[in-house]
């Protein structure tokens, strides 16, 4: 097997921008509620965040050019957040925090690697480096168990049309 690759992806390459959107649309395209936050584009089979590229740092895992893992980030805690979109709210002021707007992974191993581990580890360096201390985001029901296998603890709880939705935050 290839060997399982760590990226960052470059916005301005709209080869590597519509496989990480098409990864998107294969993660999480049944998600309930999903056009609350996102744009999706069901024909083309591809899902953007409402959070523009400029804001955001995004981390590919990849075997060869397949993108098998990701995870976005969203520094810009001035604007309207994705979590804002599910009716959460947090102090915004708070100095050294950021937002997850996506966690995703289609293989558990690859070659040596746990892939969520190993991006887990990857991002938590680049926040550590950039002085963030906490991650705040949001995941279904059926998602919340992996964020707390990764140390994310939820603080809050919505429910929309529904569907559970979970407030969770990370330390670094």
């Amino acid at each position: 097997m290839s060997k399982f690759n760590i990226s960052y992806l470059d916005a301005h390459d709209e080869e590597r921008v519509v496989a990480w959107e098409r990864a998107l649309y294969r993660a999480f395209n049944s998600a309930e509620l999903l056009e609350l936050i996102w744009d999706v584009d069901r024909k083309n089979r591809r899902i953007k965040t409402r959070i523009p590229y400029a804001s955001q740092l995004i981390v590919v895992g990849s075997v060869e050019d397949a993108v098998i893992a990701g995870m976005a980030i969203n520094f810009n805690m001035a604007d309207r957040l994705q979590l804002e979109m599910y009716g959460f709210s947090l102090d915004k002021q708070e100095s050294g925090m950021c937002e997850g707007l996506c966690l995703f992974n289609s293989l558990i191993f690859s070659g040596d690697s746990t892939v969520m581990f190993d991006m887990r580890d990857f991002m938590y360096e680049e926040l550590r480096n950039r002085n963030i201390t906490k991650t705040y985001g949001t995941c279904s029901e059926n998602r919340i168990k992996g964020y707390r296998a990764l140390g994310f603890r939820d603080i809050d709880r919505k429910v929309i049309d529904g569907h559970a939705k979970y407030l969770f935050v990370g330390r670094m």
